[in-house]
Order: structure tokens, then sequence, then C-alpha cells
């Protein structure tokens, strides 16, 4: 028998548990411990750490952007994000790649500022 992910991993299941149980208590007192069963549609939705990511993100996104929830709009709300697609997440760069697209754009924007600068003296 091979062991789950580490994704799959009850410790990281309960943590993602509590997550989306911390945002709903926020929004709605109807709603409290509601996380187990949303943990679990997504869980058995996904084959890999980043759809359930993504579907989680995505469920607390949707969360918090209301004010107030009941259990029917819960429902609706994960069967719907469940019915799409897995959402895709978007790589975020560090510190050192970020600095260095920023140096390549600026040198770029020289570049670009140079050239437009000699258009302009050709015309004259």
């Amino acid at each position: 028998m091979s062991l789950p992910p580490l994704w799959g991993s009850e410790k990281f299941r309960k943590s993602v548990i509590n997550k989306l149980n911390s945002e709903l208590e926020h929004c709605s007192l109807s709603a409290k411990n509601a996380g187990q069963g949303i943990e679990n549609a997504v869980f058995e939705k996904t084959q890999s750490k980043k759809q359930y990511l993504g579907y989680v993100a995505k469920i607390i996104l949707r969360v918090r952007n209301m004010v107030h929830i009941d259990d029917a709009w819960l429902a609706n709300c994960v069967k719907t994000i469940l019915s799409k697609p897995p959402p895709r997440l978007r790589r975020v760069l560090r510190p050192e790649e970020f600095a260095k697209y920023n140096k390549e754009m600026m040198k770029l924007r020289t570049q670009l500022q140079a050239e437009e600068i000699l258009k302009t003296k050709d015309r004259k």
C-alpha cells in the first residue's frame, strides 16, 4: 500500500480545514465547521496539490467577498467552483528574479527613449 502524498496527509488537510473554518466564521454563524465537507469535496475532485490548493484558494476568496453567507449559498458556491476546470496558480517571482526583470525593463525603456529622441532629431 502506497503512502498518500504530503498534501494528502491528515495534518495538511486538517490545516486546510481549520483555515476554511476560520474564514467561514468571519462571514456566517450558520456555516461554522462546514470546512470539513468542503475540504472533502475538494480532495475527492483533485489529483494534485496544485489543483487542490487552487480550488481551496478560489473558495476562500469567494467567501471573503461575501458579507453574510448561508449553507445553501456555500454548497452552491462549492459545487459551482468544483464543476469548472482547476484554477491555474500563478508563479510568483523571487526577489532576485524580480530585480533582474526590473533591470531588463529599465534597459528597454532607456533604449526606446533613445530611439524616440533620434526620431525627433531626424524629423527636424
